[in-house]
């Protein structure tokens, strides 16, 4: 639910450590309340759990962010 949007602007607040490559961070809402996602990440690691958050090492080009699809990421350019 942190990364749900209806506008691009409502997107922008970085999950940081969500993944290996800068701009391949997960993004959720600037007024989402992150507190209880990273509990939980702390909490995988703790557990040495795979949660599946780690992505390709590279750091594509962006232009700001996007609600895609209901969900905020990277406007990624070509």
């Amino acid at each position: 639910s942190i990364q749900s949007c209806t506008t691009d602007a409502e997107c922008g607040q970085v999950l940081t450590g969500t993944s290996c490559g800068c701009t391949r961070n997960l993004v959720a809402r600037n007024n989402a309340d992150t507190t209880q996602f990273y509990l939980l990440i702390d909490r995988a690691q703790e557990l040495m759990c795979e949660i599946g958050t780690i992505s390709t090492c590279d750091c594509p080009n962006t232009d700001g962010f996007i609600c895609k699809q209901g969900r905020c990421g990277w406007n990624y350019v070509p």
